[in-house]
């Protein structure tokens, strides 16, 4: 489930009520301030319509927020472009038609009205963005937009398993940082990924693994947006690092496997089958998770599994590829299954 997403015929879009002390942001000329935001999700898939919706979800929790405390980071190219489209204005349109004398109103409404004497006006970082798109500079590319760069460009991760991976670190960063143009991540949002991860009890090695989920996204949308600047994910300090592995993990013991193998039996749902067929068989939890049935060897003399790579994932290293026997305690669960 995923709140603001609705269906109309085969298509999903996202709708949220603005909040009051926020609304400030969707100016609409003449029409006052928008009240609700609703946009196609441009997808027809349920799954990718959450993800998409939940993308959506923090970008503007990140720019309300800003908002409210008066953040310079407060400028986001969605709401440029909404403020416009409001206006029945499209991106460049100060340059196409400068003699218009409406872009004259809807100018004076961003930036305000002042005597030749007056000081000029500060604007918020949000009217500059605005006004900025309309007179022709480019609209900023989003993480988002990286992401989905990267992906085309058939880079994303494979399998089920690496997409989950994926999506956590994903998850993460966009918590910290929203769906930010990428003109404006910085290195202290590339620090935070990283004090967000020590914080919850995570080690080095895993932290890295999170790092490279989304440095190279962030490395995609650089080179194939033609930013110049360099990725601010890069080189980052992690706590430790220097440290080496950490200690090895003692291995249970023979009456500690037995006790798990008990509540295994006992439990018998399809998460204990798992635990139970690892007990035994020795295999990594992602070659376990991904079997498919046509894997299973229960009628030879020596009941085995094959353990190979298939659409549900890949394997860790090309010598993972092998032939596993079964002892009882992982013949059960199959059998069951």
């Amino acid at each position: 489930m995923c709140k603001h997403v609705i269906q109309k015929k085969n298509t999903y879009y996202y709708r949220r009520r603005v909040p009051e002390d926020v609304r400030s942001l969707y100016k609409r000329f003449g029409k006052g301030h928008v009240k609700e935001l609703f946009f196609s999700l441009k997808t027809t898939d349920k799954a990718e319509a959450a993800r998409k919706a939940h993308a959506q979800t923090l970008r503007l929790d990140a720019l309300w927020q800003d908002h409210r405390e008066g953040r310079p980071e407060a400028a986001d190219p969605q709401v440029a472009l909404a403020v416009l489209e409001a206006a029945d204005l499209t991106p460049g349109d100060g340059i196409r038609y400068p003699d218009n004398p409406f872009l004259y109103d809807f100018t004076d409404m961003l930036r305000g009205t002042l005597e030749p004497h007056q000081p000029p006006p500060r604007i918020s970082p949000q009217d500059r963005l605005t006004l900025d798109i309309l007179y022709g500079a480019p609209v900023p590319k989003l993480l988002s937009d990286a992401k989905d760069k990267h992906f085309e460009l058939g880079k994303g991760p494979k399998g089920k398993v690496a997409r989950q991976q994926f999506d956590r670190a994903w998850e993460l960063l966009l918590e910290i940082t929203g769906d930010i143009a990428l003109d404006h991540l910085k290195r202290d949002h590339g620090n935070a990924f990283v004090q967000r991860l020590v914080a919850r009890g995570v080690g080095a090695e895993t932290i890295k693994r999170y790092l490279s989920q989304v440095r190279p996204v962030i490395q995609t949308g650089i080179l194939e947006f033609e930013l110049n600047r360099t990725n601010p994910f890069e080189a980052l300090v992690i706590p430790n690092a220097s440290e080496g592995k950490r200690k090895p993990r003692l291995p249970f013991s023979n009456d500690e496997l037995m006790t798990i193998q008990a509540a295994c039996r006992q439990m018998d749902d399809e998460r204990r089958w798992v635990i139970a067929m690892l007990s035994d068989s020795m295999a990594r939890l992602a070659e376990i998770v991904g079997l498919k049935k046509q894997d299973l060897y229960l009628d030879a003399e020596v009941p085995y599994i094959r353990i190979q790579p298939n659409e549900l994932g890949r394997l860790k290293t090309v010598q993972s590829e092998r032939l596993v026997p079964l002892a009882s305690k992982a013949k059960g669960p199959l059998v069951l299954s």
